[in-house]
């Protein structure tokens, strides 16, 4: 018997915090969680619309956006978390989801 399972397009579950405050010297992590079937994977976008990958104090892992140390340059704006599937032998990226957290203010080390 064969069973054939329907994918099931991503939903990302709403961030906690849209707006985030930030402060120089810290860290931050933008939490990005989807379902879906198969499971989803993920890709950042910075404010300019490009997309991030690991470099520097830039970390990505699942759907978790790591900065090791905000700096002054850090770049305010939203953020955007895009979530899709891959289905079929060519990995066809389908049924992207997406949300934003919006970087408000990065402020100095007190």
């Amino acid at each position: 018997m064969f069973f054939f399972c329907l994918p099931e397009l991503p939903k990302i579950k709403p961030f906690t915090q849209t707006k985030r405050y930030l402060t120089q010297g810290y860290p931050v992590t933008f939490l990005c969680e989807a379902t879906g079937y198969p499971l989803p994977k993920y890709k950042w976008f910075s404010p300019k619309d490009v997309e991030l990958s690991e470099f520097g104090n830039i970390k990505i892992q699942d759907g978790n956006l790591t900065f090791t140390t905000v700096d002054s340059a850090f770049e305010k704006g939203k953020y955007r978390c895009e979530a899709y599937i891959e289905i079929g032998k060519n990995q066809e990226q389908v049924g992207r989801a997406e949300a934003f957290v919006e970087v408000v203010e990065v402020y100095g080390k007190a």
